[in-house]
């Protein structure tokens, strides 16, 4: 295979053996239908146990003595005798029957002695569910029939976390790890310009979906399109697109479209904590109805990780007890008790540091959501989020010269003095002639030197942040349109059937995931290639004129409403700085029963559609609109 093109749960079985019942009769409680365990057998054989007598100690003589014929691997087995003298004496007292009427209901159509032996040491015995072994129907088998701990009394599996009367399921994010997402291109097998969706050919003439495209090669130079050497001089290869398949991190966050020009992924801020409220929870099904905690709620408590609904502007605002979701919303004054989605998140630009923004995800509407006890989530959030363009807030111009890009406030320990004053420090030692401050301190942005607490870990040059750190709000380039809107949700399962999923083909726009109602065919001068929603003076007059959002659509259909925004396309085909990419998938992992209150480790996982800022500069850099990915590892458990 060449690459060519642009750069672009739970059983684990050790021994597998299938469940046979045989009726026996007991002397003393009549007929009985009894489950034993034997293998199954193409050719059935008589095995030593079958020559075995009554009793054992003639059987163990026998076996010692090599006196039937077909003792084949018993004989002389030490192991194989140990192994019959106990499961002789367990099936009797399961069973309740003879030994012979055990070996009769135990000797079907074994191979040999030591898979007999095994199988009688391990499974010759009725389903008696709470006695610690598993055996024919069972699928667990504690040692009780106690509910609500993972395994019924009927020894069926079950999570049942209800028992515990528990009022919130909190989750603490933790640094990611691992895989959690691939980024494909499909694209018909003869011909690369026509994306289609995997599994389905309906968009192919010829050839079939694949994630290569097929075509002819001499050595030196690729041909026409191709189905096999036939219909080449050279041969007929595969080629992939770039870069592609792309493995997505857990724990990242991956934006823009196919001409991203900002390094993926972002890091994502951890240590943060999403807590909901569980509204009600059926013992039947495990399934929980998951809400919002409350503002004032456990005071105290979740005052940082509150995301209600209810938000007002305060007294001195110019417009007093206003609903808000912004400070923005409130001139004058401020929003108050504004419910804040996570620490700051930097997103530097190395190839363009002054492109470097820092970004305030705000709760527009309450956080809702489902979940099970058997740790699967569903969580949906609508988010706003407010952009600052402040490039690198600590470079040479701005003393100190911090290395690496930090577009949000940091929240550090600073040295006091000396050659290294005002630099982030974690001991003395990093701080020639002087020594490090004890407390934490806001670097950079509006609140500089003031006392901050680190809502994360240090994750990078552009870590720690905290929102005790303001921005500048000269530098919210997102203020005019109330900051973008994203729909934000997150879950446990895989994302087959979510959008952004599939990129589609339309006639002004390839490989779109994310579109937004644009003028690409405008008469004339040509295409102003504005999105609607854009005020600038270059832009088209919507109609109706635009709130100042931009479109979202689904088709060129929903765009059609009589102005020059006409086309659904995103700003530049493609994902995540791969123009060929063409699918984004996702699988996040349920966490564990979570009935014993104890935390237990998930992986949620999301794709969602971001707007365009309207800032030529941002949107460009970060090829805005476009499709979104994250994924986040956190601890999940049910508390009081």
């Amino acid at each position: 295979m060449h690459d060519h093109g642009p750069k672009l749960m739970v059983f684990v079985a050790a021994l597998f053996l299938v469940v046979g019942a045989v009726s026996v009769q007991d002397a003393s409680a009549g007929s009985e239908k009894k489950t034993c365990i034997k293998e199954d057998c193409k050719t059935p054989k008589k095995s030593c146990l079958n020559k075995f007598s009554d009793d054992f100690k003639t059987a163990k003589a026998d076996c010692k003595a090599k006196k039937v014929e077909d003792l084949g691997e018993c004989a002389g087995d030490k192991q194989c005798k140990k192994e019959v003298k106990l499961a002789f004496k367990q099936c009797k007292k399961d069973t309740k029957l003879t030994f012979k009427e055990s070996k009769a209901a135990c000797k079907n159509g074994f191979k040999d002695c030591k898979i007999c032996c095994k199988t009688l040491a391990t499974g010759c015995n009725i389903e008696t569910c709470g006695d610690g072994v598993v055996v024919g129907g069972e699928e667990c088998d504690d040692g009780n029939t106690l509910p609500g701990d993972g395994c019924s009394a009927e020894c069926k599996i079950s999570c049942d976390c209800c028992a515990l009367g528990a009022t919130y399921l909190e989750a603490t994010v933790v640094p990611g790890s691992g895989i959690c997402g691939t980024l494909e291109a499909f694209h018909c097998s003869n011909d690369a310009d026509t994306s289609c969706k995997e599994g389905d050919n309906t968009d192919c003439d010829f050839g079939t979906c694949e994630t290569a495209v097929h075509l002819c090669y001499d050595g030196v130079n690729t041909g026409p399109a191709c189905n096999n050497d036939g219909d080449c001089q050279g041969t007929c290869e595969e080629f992939l697109a770039g870069n592609l398949p792309l493995e997505l991190e857990c724990g990242g966050l991956y934006t823009g479209g196919g001409l991203n020009a900002v390094p993926l992924p972002l890091s994502l801020p951890d240590t943060n904590k999403v807590v909901m409220k569980i509204l009600s929870c059926d013992s039947a099904t495990g399934d929980m109805v998951l809400g919002s905690v409350a503002q004032g709620e456990e005071s105290g408590r979740f005052d940082k990780f509150t995301c209600s609904e209810g938000r007002k502007c305060s007294a001195d605002s110019d417009n007093p007890g206003d609903p808000c979701i912004l400070h923005s919303d409130c001139p004058s004054g401020e929003c108050e008790d504004l419910c804040l989605f996570g620490a700051p998140l930097p997103v530097p630009n190395a190839n363009t540091a002054a492109t470097s923004v820092c970004a305030i995800n705000v709760v527009e509407k309450d956080a809702s959501g489902t979940g099970t006890c058997g740790g699967e989530s569903l969580i949906s959030a609508a988010l706003r989020s407010v952009i600052y363009l402040n490039g690198d807030l600590l470079q040479s111009s701005t003393p100190p010269n911090v290395p690496g890009i930090q577009p949000c406030p940091l929240c550090v320990r600073q040295c006091l003095g000396g050659t290294k004053k005002n630099f982030p420090c974690e001991d003395d030692s990093e701080c020639p002639g002087s020594s490090c401050d004890s407390v934490t301190r806001c670097l950079g942005g509006l609140d500089t030197g003031s006392e901050c607490e680190q809502m994360t870990s240090n994750l990078g040059e552009s870590y720690p942040t905290s929102h005790n750190c303001q921005n500048d709000p000269l530098q919210d380039i997102t203020e005019s349109i109330g900051g973008l809107p994203v729909d934000f949700a997150m879950t446990t399962g895989s994302l087959t059937a979510s959008m952004p999923q599939h990129a589609v083909d339309r006639p002004n726009g390839a490989r779109v995931f994310c579109g937004f109602c644009r003028d690409v065919t405008s008469e004339g001068a040509g295409a102003s290639l504005c999105f609607e929603g854009d005020k600038s003076a270059t832009c088209p007059v919507a109609t109706p004129p635009a709130d100042g959002n931009a479109v979202p659509c689904d088709s060129d259909a929903d765009c059609n409403d009589g102005d020059e925004y006409e086309s659904c396309v995103q700003r530049n085909p493609g994902a995540f700085a791969e123009a060929a990419a063409t699918s984004i998938k996702m699988q996040g992992t349920p966490a564990e029963c979570l009935a014993d209150g104890t935390p237990k480790r998930a992986t949620t996982v999301g794709t969602f559609c971001i707007p365009p800022t309207f800032n030529p500069t941002v949107d460009s850099a970060g090829d805005l609109p476009g499709p979104g990915a994250v994924s986040l590892q956190a601890d999940a458990q049910l508390v009081p």
